[in-house]
């Protein structure tokens, strides 16, 4: 199946895209696409292990918090969207 993931503030700037598509075995979950951004974009892993143990970074599956589903165990289907938002400074 095919997942689309996009990125939004300093993650897109470590892959160089703000999207990026995924074909990945039927039945998988958010944390097999962890895996494999963590694979094909090594400069993501820090952020991402550090984002997701602090509960800082928000994982939205076609627009609802994956926190609110089943975690990082949350199962996709074919054509989702998978959004990554780090936390936005500003003042």
């Amino acid at each position: 199946m095919t997942i689309s993931a996009k990125f939004f503030g300093g993650l897109q700037d470590l892959i160089g895209s703000s999207r990026v598509t995924l074909c990945l075995e039927s039945g998988a979950v958010v944390e097999d696409v962890l895996a494999e951004l963590r694979e094909r974009f090594p400069a993501l892993h820090e952020k991402l292990e550090l984002g997701i143990s602090k509960g800082y970074l928000n994982i939205l599956l076609n627009g609802q918090n994956v926190r609110f589903l089943g975690g990082l165990e949350t199962e996709l289907s074919n054509g989702a969207t998978l959004a990554f938002l780090p936390p936005i400074g500003g003042g």
